[in-house]
This record gives C-alpha cells, structure tokens and sequence, in this order.
C-alpha cells in the first residue's frame, strides 16, 4: 500500500484573481529589487553617501532577504500563505515608506534590514503558490511567466525611478522618496488584496503531509559529493556581475549619459537576461542531450568565454562619445544574457547530483550560504576598490556640475571596479565548470543509482 506522501496530490486552483495577484507580486518583487541600485546616485547626492556606504546599504539589505527567506521558506509551509504574504507585504511597505521619509544612515540602515527580511517571503511564496497550483509537465511554462513579469518589473523600475530619482518636483522633496513612498502604499494595498483573494477552496484538501527534513542528513545530502561543494562555490562566485551591475548606471552617468539613458541602458542587461534565459536555456539542453556527461559543462564554459571577452570589450574598447553606440548595447545585451547560468547550468547540475527529496532544501540552503558570502563580499569590495584602489572621489554636485577631471576619475574608478570583479569573477567560474568535467559524470551516475535503488525497493 502507498503511503501518503506516494498518492498524487490535489492541485490547488486559483481563480483569474488570485492568479493576477501572484503574478502582481512577481513584478513587484522585480521592480523593489531593482529600485535600491537605481538610485545610487541619488542617495549619494541627497544624504551624502559614499560608494563604500552604499554598498553596505545593499549588502545589509541583501543579507537579511537570503537569511530570511529559509525562515518564511519554513512557515509557508505549515500556515496560509496568503496570510504570510499580508503581514510580510505590510512590513515592506511600511519600511519602503521609511526609507523614503528618512535622512538619518543608522535609521535606514535598520529599515533596510527589515525590508530585506520581509522581502525574503515572496521568492518562496511564489514557489509554493505555483507548484501547488501546477502540473509537473508545466512547470517550465509557469516559471518562465513568472520570471518574465519579475523582469518587466525590474526594466519599469530601471527606466521609471532612474529619470525621476534625483529631480525635486515638490520643493525640496527628492523624486526617489516619492517613489518608496508610494511603491510602500502599494505594497500595503497589495498584502489586504492578499489577504483576502488569495485563496482556494479545495487547499483543505490536498492529502500530502509535509515531513520537514532533519538539518543535518540535508546539509549530507548537500555535500556528500565533490561536485556539491564545488557548486556551492560556483553559485557564491556567480554573484560577482551582480554585484558589480549595481555601479552601472553610475558609471554610466558619469560618462555623460542621461538619466533616461542610462536607465534604458541598464534595461537592456535586463531584456538580455530574460533572452538568454529562454533561448539559451534551449541551447543548453540541446548540448545535454547530445552529451549527458559533457553536454551542459561545454555550454557552461563556452558562456563564460563569451562573457570574458564581452567584459573587455565593454570595458577597454571606446568609451561613449555623446551616447551609446550600437556595439556599446549589443555588448550590455550579450553580458546580460550571459548570466543566465545560474539558471540554466547551475540548477540543472544540482538536480543530477542531489536527491530528488532534498532539492527544495538544498537549493535554499545553498542560495542563503552563497548569498550571504557574496553579500559581505563583492558588494564591500566594490566599494573599496572604487575608493581606495581606484580613487573615486565623493561629491554631492550633480554630475554635470563636477569638474571634467572629477568626472573623469570617478567614471574610470567604476570602469576599473567593475571589469575587476566581473572578470575575475568569470575566471574563477570557469575554472570551477572545469573542476565539473573530473567530478560532476561519476557523482551525477552515483546519484542516479542511489534513486533507482530507493525506487526498487
């Protein structure tokens, strides 16, 4: 006789209104995600900050969202999860109000953290919500919408709050402060909407029981092979362009760029990234398939080479003259599609070296491992290389008030700062695929074995 966890289980269905306002959250959660490095420059202007400020701004917020998310990771799992998303909405909001409201670093710095632990719900909500609600056959489907809203989410952010952050439309009220404050109003509308549409009236009915995992045999099951600890790794070094991404329109407004420009600039590493997803993740399986053993490390290390020679182009070729030229946005295009192996290499690699039972563990807690390490790590580091390695020089003048020498320092300390991380980082990515092709056959058929013995007996 099968046991319960055996028996097909019950989808959840979600009507037209519930199923807009988990797709709502997405793109909300796109566009928060995106609101703090597009306005940089603005907070160095309005409040004084330095780069090396503003990084641990983001990396104190970032730390709090991957610490918090395996804890509302936890409690979506044995309470209503519409009930979570309304109190954690509400706690967003309410601390996005804050931030626009406040001057003082130590008070943001607290909102920040708060934002960030309450932010940390939407990610495994939203993974729930739509493998409760979806068919196995359809989880690519699914997951790809919802990856495409949270990017149009990000790509409004970027060109909206860019070309408005540091305008003064109200006296002397900054345009990134109306901004928090009403993306926090919204937040707070959205939780009520939550709280009340986001049901099911079959969610009493699904038959699995949730059995959490000890700690300790998910943290074996994690690192019982080579190519896990490797992986681990990998995904911490994966976060280096991202991190580095945050100086972006920084940097390129101090070449010259408008707001505008630079923040449609910026989109395009967004655009790139949701194309190199969908067809590149194709691309990626063709290779597997032609190869199980090789397949997706060949692809993996081809993407890395691409990035590596796109960063040096972008980096060290001709610098805008009065605006982008076509090759500087095929470049910004070809370096966001790059990134997409954290998605297409990286989890698919897990999935063939960890137990099916312990994916939604491992992947959590290896996303809160890496992503705390690469919070207290590149986010600093580009800082300090800015500043200290590269001479950045701070001023609250609007850029096209500095001095062309203070803008060209600044603008080649963030050039320098990024190709720095992003190339090394890319260096030390590839020599871990590398690593893959001595360990990731022999661990990915031991795996393979270990399930098919679970199966038979």
């Amino acid at each position: 006789m099968a046991s319960k966890s055996d028996q097909p289980s019950q989808l959840v269905k979600y009507g037209l209104t519930a199923k807009i306002l988990y797709h709502l959250l997405a793109f909300m959660d796109g566009y928060d995600i995106q609101s703090l490095s597009v306005c940089m420059r603005a907070f160095e202007i309005s409040l004084g900050l330095s780069p090396s400020s503003l990084a641990w701004m983001a990396s104190v917020e970032i730390v709090s969202l991957v610490a918090c998310g395996t804890i509302w990771g936890y409690l979506a799992d044995f309470y209503k999860i519409r009930y979570l998303l309304c109190i954690a909405m509400n706690l967003v909001g309410l601390s996005a109000i804050g931030i626009g409201c406040a001057s003082n670093y130590a008070l943001i710095m607290f909102l920040r953290v708060v934002h960030g632990a309450a932010m940390g719900c939407t990610a495994p909500a939203i993974q729930q919500i739509v493998t409760g609600a979806t068919d196995k056959d359809s989880y690519g489907t699914a997951f790809g919408i919802i990856h495409a809203v949270s990017c149009f989410g990000r790509l409004v952010s970027a060109i909206l709050i860019t070309s408005v952050a540091i305008k003064v439309p109200f006296g002397k009220i900054y345009g990134w402060r109306i901004c928090y404050i009403a993306v926090g109003i919204v937040w707070i509308l959205l939780g009520a909407l939550m709280a009340i549409y986001l049901d099911s009236a079959d969610e009493s009915n699904i038959t699995i029981e949730k059995e959490p995992n000890n700690i300790w045999e998910t943290l074996r099951a994690i690192f019982r092979t080579w190519t896990s600890i490797i992986l681990l790794f990998a995904i911490f070094i994966s976060d280096a362009p991202f991190a580095a991404f945050t100086y972006m329109i920084l940097y390129l407004q101090y070449l010259g760029l408008s707001d505008l420009e630079a923040g449609v600039a910026c989109a395009l590493t967004l655009l790139g990234g949701l194309l190199g997803g969908g067809f590149g993740g194709f691309a990626v399986d063709m290779c597997h398939k032609k190869s199980t053993r090789y397949g997706r490390l060949i692809a993996g290390n081809a993407i890395m080479l691409l990035r590596l020679s796109v960063t040096l182009a972008f980096f060290l070729g001709p610098l805008p003259q009065n605006g982008l030229s076509w090759y500087h946005y095929v470049e910004i295009i070809l370096l966001g599609s790059s990134l997409m192996t954290v998605s297409a290499i990286d989890r698919p690699i897990m999935g063939a070296v960890v137990e099916k039972k312990y994916q939604a563990s491992a992947t959590g807690i290896n996303r809160c491992i890496a992503g705390i390490l690469s919070s207290l790590t590149f986010l600093p580091l580009a800082g300090l290389l800015t500043e200290m390695a590269f001479g950045y020089q701070k001023s609250q003048l609007p850029i096209d008030q500095l001095e062309e020498n203070v803008r060209s320092t600044n603008s080649d300390a963030l050039r320098k700062a990024m190709m720095f991380i992003i190339g090394i980082g890319t260096v030390i990515n590839t020599m871990c695929y590398i690593a893959f092709f001595f360990t990731y056959p022999k661990d990915s058929a031991e795996t393979e074995e270990r399930e098919n013995e679970v199966v038979s007996i």
